[in-house]
C-alpha cells in the first residue's frame, strides 16, 4: 500500500464523517427548532394568548437530508466507500 493509497483512503473518510456530521447537525437543528415552537405555543397556551408563527427560514430537515444527498460530494463518496453504502 502506498502512499496515494493511504491519502485516497484518508480523503474518504473525511468525506464520510463530514456528511455525517452535517446530517447529525441538521438532524440536531430540525429537533431544536420543533422543540422550539412547541414551546412557544405551549406558553401561549398557558398564557391563554394567541400562539404566534414564527419563520425562521429554515427548510426541514428531511429536506436538508435530500439536498446533502443528492450532492456531488456525498455521490462520489457513496460510490466509492463501502463504509457509507453499509450505513446508507
Amino acid at each position: 500500500m502506498d502512499k496515494q493509497d493511504i491519502d485516497k483512503i484518508s480523503l474518504e473518510q473525511a468525506l464520510i464523517d463530514v456528511e455525517i456530521a452535517n446530517k447529525r447537525v441538521l438532524d440536531l437543528t430540525a429537533r431544536l427548532t420543533m422543540l422550539s415552537r412547541e414551546l412557544l405555543e405551549a406558553r401561549a397556551r398557558i398564557n391563554g394568548g394567541a400562539t404566534q408563527s414564527i419563520d425562521y427560514g429554515l427548510t426541514s430537515g428531511d429536506e436538508k437530508l435530500r439536498q446533502i444527498a443528492a450532492s456531488r460530494v456525498f455521490r462520489l463518496a457513496r460510490m466509492f466507500s463501502p463504509k457509507l453504502r453499509r450505513l446508507l
